[in-house]
């Protein structure tokens, strides 16, 4: 997978690929390699690691495909289709997690540094932070907030 001029390479353990299913293997390594030639973007790596969890669901999903009937691949494609622009669980754990600790540190504009820890603009880290909210991983917005 590319994201961010990024290559994200998942690699499953040999034993546990060979058994089907969308969770079959177990994963032993992810690689991030430049998608051209060149140094690795690293302002890019904090954008991408939130999502590795997403990336290997995508893994999963797509060698899941190889022994899927056509209705099991119909499945795993609208499953795979209701992240809500890979908007996880997972990912907006850490989106509440980072908010909460540049709101302990006394970061006066949280949004924008949310923004910036993740290479995003800023109605995007918006977006996310009132998901995380709605989802009940940070509390309800008050008067106080940044």
């Amino acid at each position: 997978m590319k994201d961010r001029g990024v290559e994200v390479v998942v690699l499953f353990d040999d034993e546990t690929f060979k058994t089907p299913g969308p969770n079959m293997a177990d994963v032993v390594e992810i690689r991030l390699q430049p998608a051209k030639p060149g140094p690795l973007d690293t302002g890019a790596l904090s954008a991408l690691m939130p999502r590795a969890g997403l990336y290997v669901r995508y893994a999963r999903a797509l060698s899941a495909m190889e022994f899927a009937t056509l209705e099991e691949k119909a499945k795993l494609l609208r499953d795979f289709g209701s992240t809500k622009r890979g908007l996880t669980d997972e990912l907006l754990e850490t989106i509440a997690g980072q908010y909460r600790a540049l709101q302990a540190e006394g970061q006066p504009h949280l949004v924008k540094a949310i923004a910036a820890l993740h290479s995003v603009d800023i109605s995007t880290a918006s977006k996310w932070i009132s998901r995380a909210r709605s989802r009940g991983f940070l509390p309800p917005k008050d008067s106080t907030d940044g």
